[in-house]
């Protein structure tokens, strides 16, 4: 394995490690109760896991929109002023918290590039200084990432991440970091939501010693004092005020401040402005979190310190009698709870102020006015609903009897405003419980409608109303009766009657008054009652999900978290059963699990998104409550629901990584077996088990990637190993199918070096027929894999346009092709086909892109060992024809061994030698193999052609089509050759010939096989000319001979010659000299001396002697024609000094001079010539002892160097 993997599988490790390490702290957070030191040290390990520098976390509040500062830290701040603020503040709105808190924002903000990246974002990133936001400048801040903080769908904070080194963030990291703000998020959202049980809890026990205390006292200025005060309590404020106002609402009629002095302004109640009447005149309650943005408020309360307020109606029987005021000197955004806790304080507080201004107004009421508060008191302090409900009923009907009246009863009826019925819930009578009445039916229908209380005495007189009672149930059980509407919010939710069944207690309007009175309290003590009943159950519940949530953390299978969750879910709620649904590849939503039915009568139930209530659910990604489900038209009846049977349903939807995956449903047979605690319950649960999930699905991937990667590992191992390019191919392919786990074939494609075709390809399964690619043609999926060096993916092939019609018609429905990629050059494409449509993941994207890195190493590794093997094979196979051309003088013999050693090293199926002259412009000599195959002659005097290319620039030259250059004479097409190659044939840097090898298909001579033929060249190049030169010793051997036997023959007759003329003896020599050489162009120069001034010759300095006669020529021939050189220009006598050429340098010297470049040696020691330059000249001088007599000259205007030692040497005798 390589280098690169190893440290893969070390970062698989620690990331592995990282993340037990981070569910083990996931699950403590479950039951968090300490936020701060949670969140401490949630910071601390995203700090050391992440590598961070500084570590910022914001607890942010939905209700109220604002922050905790300073936020937690981890981490060296080094300018610790800029987080300096302390308490709640609301974000600027342009921070970047207020940014990362967006409702649209729900992705990480990854910052590379901090200072740029978050301009961007930003629009600007101003210097504010102590605020956070040169956060970046003075911290040195490089990269960064903000990650906003949701439970569910709400903002609970924000988590930056900071770095002061530059810092890409790669996926896995990213998945950590999210992971990290998730669990944080959990420990945010479960501290708030325990706060919150804590503080509603504290405010009902407080609310309740209030209700006590304000119902015990009936002074009014005590009264007042103790609803402000414990209002303030219970909103954390700090002052406030009550207003009390005539039936007018046109005039205070009392006000009571607390601090006393505060200075509170007089209503403009006259002038229909400000706070008071806006809150007289609407009767609703009013809240102002910032006064100087609401002109109703008097600008002189921010003066006064005021910085918020809310005001809240004191209604007595919806009629308001006063107005209570707090005010905060902090920015405060009264929450929805608050305002229902001073709502309720509020009822309390009228009615309490309303019985103290009785008391003040009637003191003769005195009596009954304490058995009201005596029964106030006493139901009040009840907080259990079931025993509640009979207190009431018993208190009003002793309330109502006073002294010595007996047959007193009293009845509860409940509105149920969506059957438009009041039932009797509660009655001591258990024959009554159950009676139903229309809204528009008897004296209830009348109070109902109205909300109004009234009595009616002789009731069976009252005709229009007894004909709606069964005589046989009610007969005698009501002579006198009083009906007092029972509200919550101005809207009546119950009546409650008090009946005289004896006749002897009349009802009056005190007794109206004093029942209203009791209602009134007897609906705060209700409301009480519920809202402790809510509590306990949301705190039964929480603990029950904590306990949920504990035993779902540790679970891996989904299959199990799914029923874990069902079962939780049935047992928190009390449901009748509940069912998991989760989304199908058909987007459908399928049962998984369920409990409370059998799996079997619902297991083939489908919802698709939109239909039925949990197609709706999911579709939306929201909660659902229906309180009766069989008159809601969303839902679609199943399998176990009877038609009409009533039937209440919640549901949340279930999401992994905020993706709605499925759908949980909680099902009840009966109406309005839910509330609001339930549904955020399930979406609490909902959340929790989408977290486990996630949880359980990350660690199965990193399991299965473990796997994988230890699979690949033994895989390249295996491919690794082999040296054999056809044995590597099947490995490779089959550990491609064994890799992606998938009832998959693979097919491999290798190219040419040059990656202009396909040189091999295998498929696995062998013959199973997929090898289909339009790889020549520039186009499909190998070629853009080839050409982009990408992975190229088709999920659907029946449907696509991009792969080919043959692989279309197949079975493979989904491809994937990585290429085979070394040194960022493709080698070939790995593709992977399976017969279901897949879409492959991007762990098995990257598992196939290491598979195919390791296999073009192992291709690579292969190919290098076959060229070794090659290699080794072709340098034995070369020093076999080096020995045999070594041990041949015979130049045929020599050339035959040659060409066929060539063919055998290269495979090619002719060839042919060109043997040059010096001059390099005449063939000297051809050798074909075969025999006959009629290679054409070169065109040396065209200077074109392949001969021509190859021995002017000494250079190999290939030709893999020589129907695509013009340098190859088109009639080798003719004779079967496709490709060609030329190899100059040198000794010493000079070329003696060329080496021709043909071959009868395309042919691209690799770099390898030019090297061994320019091996091969040197070594023939020099046996070709050990053979050459063995021919032309033995050639010389005999001419040798045959020269000195014409030397000797010539010697006797010109020794034989007395008595013969100079012009005789000139002929002589001319005709002599024919027999042994070329002497077409040649000239016999005599010298005369002058008698009067000797020449000076030095034989140690031949050079610069001084020659004073004259020369004249006594025989020229030119291109063997005789010259009349007594007549024809240049060819006369002339002073030996005065126009010297080569002839007087040979006489001056007295030496045989043969010069190898003629031009040079005209320019150095002559300054006249006769005619043109000549290209070969050769000089002997002709000497009589010391004595020059003249100079014989040969001479050829063709060719340079034609005379050699041996000329010079005949010559020489001849002279």
């Amino acid at each position: 394995m390589s280098a690169r993997d190893g440290r893969q599988q070390k970062q698989d490790f620690v990331s592995f490690a990282t993340l037990e390490k981070l569910l083990e702290v996931g699950q403590s957070l479950i039951l968090v109760r300490d936020l701060e030191g949670f969140l401490k040290q949630i910071a601390e390990i995203a700090g050391t896991v992440t590598g961070a520098d500084i570590i910022v976390l914001y607890e942010y509040h939905e209700e109220t929109k604002d922050v905790n500062v300073p936020p937690v830290v981890w981490g060296d701040i080094r300018h610790p002023d800029v987080l300096r603020e302390r308490g709640r503040i609301r974000p600027h709105k342009e921070s970047a918290v207020f940014k990362m808190l967006s409702k649209r924002r729900k992705r990480p903000f990854y910052a590379p590039d901090a200072r740029r990246d978050w301009s961007r974002l930003m629009g600007e990133w101003p210097r504010k200084e102590g605020k956070l936001g040169d956060f970046l400048l003075r911290e040195g801040i490089v990269s960064s990432v903000a990650v906003p903080l949701r439970a569910g769908k709400e903002r609970v904070g924000v988590l930056f991440v900071n770095y002061r080194t530059r810092h890409a963030f790669q996926s896995k990291e990213r998945k950590i970091i999210e992971l990290i703000a998730t669990q944080a998020a959990i420990a945010i959202h479960n501290a708030s939501l325990f706060a919150q049980m804590q503080q509603r809890t504290d405010a009902m026990d407080l609310l309740q010693q209030v209700s006590a205390k304000i119902s015990m006292t009936l002074n009014v200025e005590e009264t007042l004092g103790l609803i402000i005060r414990n209002a303030m309590r219970l909103t954390r404020t700090d002052s406030g005020v009550i207003h009390l106002v005539d039936e007018t609402k046109q005039t205070v009629t009392r006000s009571y401040e607390v601090p006393e002095g505060f200075g509170h302004l007089p209503p403009r109640l006259s002038q229909k402005k400000g706070m008071t009447w806006a809150v007289v005149s609407t009767g609703k309650t009013i809240t102002v979190s910032d006064v100087t943005e609401d002109e109703r408020v008097n600008p002189a309360m921010a003066e006064k310190g005021a910085m918020a307020i809310i005001g809240m109606p004191l209604k007595v029987e919806n009629q308001t009698i006063g107005v209570l005021f707090l005010n905060d000197s902090e920015l405060h955004e009264f929450t929805d709870y608050e305002k229902e806790l001073l709502t309720t304080l509020a009822n309390q507080a009228a009615t309490a102020i309303q019985n103290a201004r009785l008391y003040e107004e009637n003191k003769g009421r005195l009596k009954l006015l304490d058995v009201l508060h005596e029964t106030s008191l006493n139901i009040v302090q009840r907080l259990d609903l079931e025993k509640l409900m009979p207190a009431i009923i018993r208190r009003a009907a002793m309330l109502m009897a006073g002294e010595g009246h007996e047959g007193i009863g009293a009845a509860y009826w409940w509105c149920d405003y969506e059957t438009q019925k009041a039932t009797i819930e509660y009655s001591p009578n258990p024959d009554l419980v159950g009676v139903e009445l229309d809204f528009n039916e008897g004296l209830v229908g009348e109070v109902i409608k109205t909300g109004r209380a009234k009595y009616v005495n002789n009731y069976p007189e009252w005709a229009q109303h007894a004909a709606i009672f069964d005589e046989e149930n009610l007969a005698g059980l009501v002579e006198n009766v009083i009906d007092v509407p029972v509200q919550e919010a101005g809207k009546v939710v119950a009546v409650l009657a008090v009946s005289d069944a004896s006749g002897q207690r009349p009802f009056n309007d005190t007794d109206v008054e004093l029942l209203e009175r009791f209602a009134g309290l007897a609906a705060i003590a209700i409301q009480n009652a519920r809202l402790h009943k809510d509590l306990r159950r949301w705190a039964e519940g929480l603990e029950m999900l904590n306990r949920v949530v504990g035993q779902i953390s540790t679970l891996l299978d989904r299959q199990e978290i799914f029923q874990a969750i069902v079962e939780a879910t049935r047992t928190t709620l009390g449901t009748t059963h509940c069912t998991l649904f989760v989304l199908d590849d058909n987007q459908a939503l399928a049962p998984q699990a369920t409990d409370g039915v059998p799996f079997e009568l619902i297991e083939g139930r489908r919802f698709h998104l939109g239909e039925g209530l949990a197609g709706w659910v999911a579709q939306k990604g929201t909660s659902a409550l229906v309180t009766d489900a069989s008159k809601d038209p969303r839902f679609s009846p199943g399998m176990t629901a009877k038609p009409g049977a009533p039937r209440s349903m919640v549901l949340a939807p279930l999401r992994v990584e905020g993706k709605v995956i499925g759908v949980i449903s909680a099902d009840q047979d009966r109406v309005a077996a839910f509330d609001g605690n339930d549904q955020r319950l399930l979406n609490t649960l909902s959340v929790q088990a989408g977290i486990a999930i996630y949880n359980a699905d990350l660690l199965k991937q990193e399991q299965q990637r473990a796997d994988t990667l230890d699979l690949l590992q033994r895989v390249s191992a295996t491919i690794s190993a082999v040296t054999s390019i056809e044995e590597s191919l099947p490995l490779i392919a089959e550990g491609a199918v064994q890799l992606t786990r998938t009832d998959a074939t693979s097919v491999i494609h290798l190219f040419d070096q040059a990656g202009r075709e396909i040189i091999q390809s295998y498929e696995f399964p062998e013959k199973f027929g997929l090898i289909f690619s339009r790889f020549s043609e520039k186009t499909g999926l190998t070629w853009k894999a080839f050409s982009t060096g990408q992975i190229v993916e088709i999920l659907n092939v029946p449907q696509s346009k991009r792969v080919s019609q043959a692989l279309a018609r197949s079975k493979v429905k989904s491809v994937i092709g990585v290429p085979l990629k070394l040194r960022d050059h493709a080698l070939g494409v790995l593709f992977v086909n399976t017969f279901e449509q897949h879409k492959f993941t991007a762990d098995e994207k990257a598992i196939l892109t290491m598979l195919a890195e390791q296999a073009a190493i192992a291709i690579e590794n292969a190919g290098l060992f076959e060229k070794e093997r090659d290699r080794a094979d072709a340098m034995n196979l070369l020093q076999q024809v080096s020995a045999k051309i070594s041990a041949t003088l015979n130049v045929e013999e020599t050339l035959g061994l040659i060409i066929r050693g060539a063919m055998q090293l290269t495979g090619t199926d002719s060839g042919v030698i060109h043997l040059v002259d010096e001059t390099k412009q005449t063939i000297t000599r051809s050798y074909e193999i075969p025999g006959g195959f009629g290679h054409l002659p070169p065109r040396l005097s065209q200077k074109k052609g392949m001969t021509w290319t190859t021995v002017s620039t000494g250079k190999t030259i290939a030709v893999s089509d020589i129907g695509k250059d013009e340098r190859v004479n088109p009639a080798m097409a003719q004779k079967g050759a496709r490709a060609i190659i030329g190899t100059p044939l040198k000794v010493e840097e000079e070329t003696i010939g060329v080496l021709f090898l043909n071959d009868s298909e395309p042919h691209e001579f690799s770099e390898y096989e030019k090297e061994l033929l320019s091996i091969l060249a040197s070594h023939a190049a020099i046996a070709i000319e050990n053979a050459r030169l063995y021919e032309q010793l033995d050639w010389l051997a005999n001419r040798k001979v045959k020269d000195l036997r014409a030397v000797n023959e010539v010697g006797q007759i010109l020794t034989s010659s007395i008595g013969l003329s100079e012009e005789q003896i000139l002929e002589l020599i001319h005709e002599q000299a024919t027999q042994l050489m070329d002497t077409s162009d040649m000239y016999i120069a005599l010298y005369e001396p002058d008698p009067e001034q000797p020449d000076e010759y030095n034989p140690e300095q031949p050079e610069e002697g001084i020659i004073y006669g004259t020369v004249r020529f006594g025989l020229a021939m030119d291109s063997s024609r005789r010259v009349d050189t007594e007549h024809e220009k240049g060819w006369g006598p002339r002073p030996a000094d005065e126009k010297p050429g080569l002839t007087e340098y040979v006489i001056r010297t007295r030496k045989t001079h043969r010069p190898d470049d003629v031009q040079k040696a005209y320019k150095t020691y002559a300054t006249e010539h006769i005619g043109k330059i000549p290209k070969s000249w050769m000089g002997v001088p002709m000497m009589a002892g010391n004595k020059v007599l003249g100079v014989v000259v040969l001479r050829n205007d063709e060719y340079e160097n034609v005379y050699d030692k041996d000329d010079e040497d005949v010559l020489q005798t001849i002279a």
